[in-house]
């Protein structure tokens, strides 16, 4: 975990985070303040179409500190992103609730990359809008990349000055959300009521008992048993690989690519029906 230390090593601003037997008790916060919290559905109530991601991004922003061109973090994570597969709307305005302690900071297009992919390679594909749809995430907080403190860390010693510390979680190697999001996504799923769901890639699947991606069957719709519901199920990949973005799969891409002329028009026309 980002800023995760042993005891006899935790910066004096953290050591009270330990309890009376000596475990961890952290309280997580991105690098200008806001805590770390759940990220909630913008669509609520009954939907037909039920989306599984896999967790949380964030709110970034390109943090200008200092004359050079290397003087910059490209993107900072600084807060909770709005909704699950936020589209980057408003960011401007989200970015400027936050003031550091120098230079400045500005929008990043990592902002709603994800977000923009899902509209465009899988929900125009099926003739959705974003309403139409419950759209959620296995782990809904962020999960933070080890580099990013790293990238914090010189900005400050650019200044000759001491870091500010904060606390982030560092993705696991295999998501396992807890018994209380699972009971989290079970409400979730049975307010939705919906007949077809959306799992992007392979994380939502394995937590909901359903396999790994399939190239052979990959978004042909099949029978199953979610949450004890039977429903349509359309296994994808996660968009950002559908939208090639950053480290990517080519091999996910094009198999997205292909489903998305062949197969998702005849899907579209059932969906609509439906």
């Amino acid at each position: 975990m980002v800023g995760m230390w042993p005891k006899s090593r935790m910066p004096a601003a953290h050591k009270d985070v330990f309890g009376s037997r000596g475990e961890v008790e952290l309280t997580y916060r991105f690098p200008f303040g806001e805590p770390l919290a759940p990220v909630f559905p913008a669509a609520r109530g009954p939907r037909r179409v039920f989306i599984f991601g896999a967790y949380s991004s964030a709110l970034h922003a390109t943090w200008k500190y200092g004359p050079r061109p290397r003087d910059r973090v490209q993107a900072l994570a600084i807060a909770n992103e709005p909704t699950p597969f936020w589209d980057g709307a408003d960011e401007d305005v989200l970015i400027a609730k936050f003031a550091p302690p120098f230079g400045q900071l500005k929008p990043t297009a990592q902002n709603g990359a994800s977000g923009r992919a899902l509209q465009e390679h899988y929900l125009g594909a099926l003739r959705l809008a974003a309403a139409d749809c419950w759209i959620t995430d296995l782990v809904n907080t962020y999960y933070a990349r080890p580099n990013q403190r790293d990238a914090f860390r010189r900005a400050f010693e650019s200044r000759n000055l001491e870091g500010q510390e904060w606390l982030l979680p560092l993705r696991p190697d295999r998501l396992r959300p807890g018994p209380k999001r699972m009971k989290e996504l079970r409400d979730e799923f049975l307010e939705a009521g919906p007949s077809w769901v959306l799992t992007l890639g392979d994380e939502p699947l394995q937590a909901l008992g359903l396999g790994r991606l399939s190239a052979h069957q990959y978004g042909h719709p099949a029978e199953e048993q979610v949450f004890g519901r039977p429903v349509a199920l359309i296994p994808l990949t996660h968009p950002r690989n559908a939208g090639r973005l950053g480290r990517h799969s080519d091999f996910w891409a094009a198999t997205h690519a292909n489903w998305v002329s062949r197969d998702a028009p005849a899907l579209a026309s059932k969906i609509g029906a439906a």
